[in-house]
C-alpha cells in the first residue's frame, strides 16, 4: 500500500447518510478532522499526569465512523415506565433509543428522545446547543465523540415547567465501542431532575465507553443531576460533563463512581448569570486494581455566584484515585464564593490517593477555600465497635458507610436508595 493510500485511510470520513441533516454531518466531519489532527494528550499536562491516554484510544477509529445510531421502529417492544419516574429514556445494546413519558410529562411538553431524531424534529434547539459546551476543540477524545457518537438522548424542559418526579436514563454500553451523547436543555423558571445511569451486565473485555453530557439551563431554575458510573470491570470509561446555568439558577449535582477498570471523568459547571449556585457531591469507592481519575471545574463568569464541592473517596486493595479540582473566577466576577473539599479514606496498604486543588482568581472581591485529607481508618473506631460485639469486617463497613452517609443524606429521597444499594453492594467484601 502506498503512503498516499495509507494517509487517505487515516483521514477519510464516511459519506452523509439518508435523512441526516447537513448541518449535523458538517459538525461531525469537522470534529473528525480535528480529532485526526490532534495528537494524544501530553502526559506532562497535569490533567493527564495520572492516566495514560492510550487507554482510551480505539484500535481502528475509521471503523467507528460507520457505527451509526439505529432508529427504533414502530412495533419495537418498549419497557414500562417505573412508577417513581416521570420519564424513562434508554438505549439497548443494538443502539436503538427508546423513551416512555408519563401523561403529566407529555402534557407539559417534556421531550425525551433519540438525539439523532431530535436533530431533525427539534432542529433549532439541537443545532443551537449541541457542542456548545463540549466542542471539537475541547480535547482529542471529545472531538472523537462528536464525530462518531452512535447513541444519544435529547431532553427538553420548557419554560415555567415543574416536573415532580425525575427523568431516568439508562445509558447501556453497545459493545466494544460505545460513543454516547446527552443534550439537556432547560428553560427559564423550570424545575426538574435527571438520573444519568451508565450500567449493564455485559462483559466485553477491553470495551470503551466514551460519553459526553451537555446541560444548558436558563434563568431562575432548580435542577438536580445525578450521575452513576457502574459499568463492569471489563470496560474503560471516559466521561465529560459540562453544565451551564444562568442567573438565579440552582444546580445540585451528584455522582457515584464504582465501576470500570479505568475511569476518567471531567465534570464542570459554568456559573454564567448573577445569583447562580452550584453544588456538587461525589462518592467514589474503589477496590481490586481499579483506577479512577476525576477532574472538576467550577467556572464563575458572572458576579455574585456561589459554588461548593464535596468529594468523598474510599479505596481498598490496590485501587487508586487521582483528583484535580479547579475553581476559576473571572476578572469581572466579583463577590463570588467558592469552596471545595476532597476527603480520601485508605482502607489498607497498597491503595493510593492523589489530590490537587487549584484556584485561578483574577479579582480580589471573592471568598474561596479548599480542603484535602488523606488517611486511614482510625483503629480506635474499630476497637470501640469490637467492644460492642461487632466483628472487625462489619465494623469497617459501618465506618465507611458513616463516611459516605452525609453525602447520601443530601440526595433526593426518590433516588437515594438507588445510590445506597449500589454502594453497599460494592462494600460487601470489606
Amino acid at each position: 500500500m502506498t503512503s498516499d493510500i495509507l494517509e487517505k485511510s487515516k483521514t477519510e470520513f464516511r459519506s452523509i447518510q439518508t435523512g441526516e441533516p447537513g448541518w449535523l454531518y458538517d459538525l461531525r466531519q469537522a470534529a473528525w478532522n480535528t480529532y485526526m489532527d490532534t495528537p494524544l494528550p501530553d502526559r506532562v499536562h497535569h490533567l493527564w499526569k495520572y492516566t495514560d491516554p492510550k487507554v482510551f484510544q480505539p484500535a481502528s477509529p475509521v471503523e467507528l465512523s460507520n457505527i451509526l445510531p439505529v432508529i427504533s421502529e414502530e412495533g419495537d417492544e418498549v419497557r414500562e415506565l417505573p412508577a417513581q419516574f416521570s420519564a424513562f429514556g434508554y438505549n439497548r445494546g443494538d443502539r436503538k433509543v427508546f423513551s416512555v413519558l408519563s401523561d403529566d410529562a407529555r402534557d407539559k411538553g417534556i421531550v425525551v428522545m433519540d438525539l439523532s431524531v431530535a436533530a431533525v424534529e427539534h432542529k433549532k434547539l439541537v443545532q443551537k446547543h449541541l457542542a456548545s459546551l463540549v466542542n471539537a476543540d475541547f480535547g482529542k477524545f471529545e472531538s472523537l465523540n462528536l464525530a462518531v457518537w452512535n447513541t444519544g438522548i435529547f431532553i427538553y424542559v420548557p419554560d415555567n415547567t415543574i416536573l415532580e418526579k425525575p427523568i431516568y436514563l439508562h445509558r447501556h454500553p453497545t459493545g466494544l465501542h460505545t460513543y454516547t451523547r446527552l443534550l439537556v436543555v432547560g428553560g427559564d423558571n423550570s424545575q426538574f431532575s435527571v438520573v444519568n445511569d451508565y450500567s449493564c451486565h455485559c462483559e466485553n473485555e477491553g470495551a470503551i465507553v466514551n460519553g459526553v453530557n451537555e446541560v444548558v439551563v436558563g434563568k431562575s431554575s432548580n435542577v438536580e443531576l445525578m450521575n452513576l458510573q457502574r459499568v463492569p470491570r471489563t470496560h474503560k470509561t471516559f466521561i465529560t460533563n459540562r453544565n451551564k446555568i444562568d442567573a438565579d439558577t440552582k444546580l445540585n449535582a451528584y455522582a457515584l463512581s464504582i465501576g470500570s477498570e479505568t475511569s476518567k471523568v471531567d465534570i464542570g459547571t459554568q456559573l454564567a448569570g448573577r445569583g447562580a449556585e452550584s453544588r456538587w457531591h461525589g462518592i467514589l469507592y474503589g477496590k481490586d486494581n481499579q483506577h479512577f481519575d476525576h477532574h472538576t471545574r467550577h467556572e464563575h463568569t458572572a458576579g455574585n455566584t456561589w459554588s461548593n464541592l464535596e468529594f468523598k473517596v474510599a479505596l481498598k486493595d490496590k485501587s487508586v484515585s487521582s483528583y484535580t479540582g479547579l475553581i476559576r473566577i473571572e476578572e469581572n466576577a466579583s463577590n463570588c464564593e467558592a469552596y471545595q473539599e476532597n476527603r480520601n479514606l485508605l482502607l489498607n496498604d497498597g491503595t493510593k490517593a492523589e489530590s490537587i486543588p487549584e484556584l485561578e482568581i483574577i479579582n480580589d472581591e471573592v471568598s474561596c477555600s479548599h480542603g484535602v485529607t488523606v488517611g486511614k481508618v482510625d483503629p480506635e473506631m474499630i476497637y470501640y465497635l469490637n467492644s460492642r460485639g461487632i466483628d472487625s469486617a462489619q465494623a469497617l463497613r459501618m465506618v465507611v458507610a458513616g463516611f459516605y452517609q452525609p453525602v447520601l443524606d443530601k440526595l433526593p429521597e426518590n433516588v437515594r436508595d438507588l445510590y445506597t444499594v449500589q454502594l453497599h453492594k460494592q462494600m460487601e467484601q470489606l
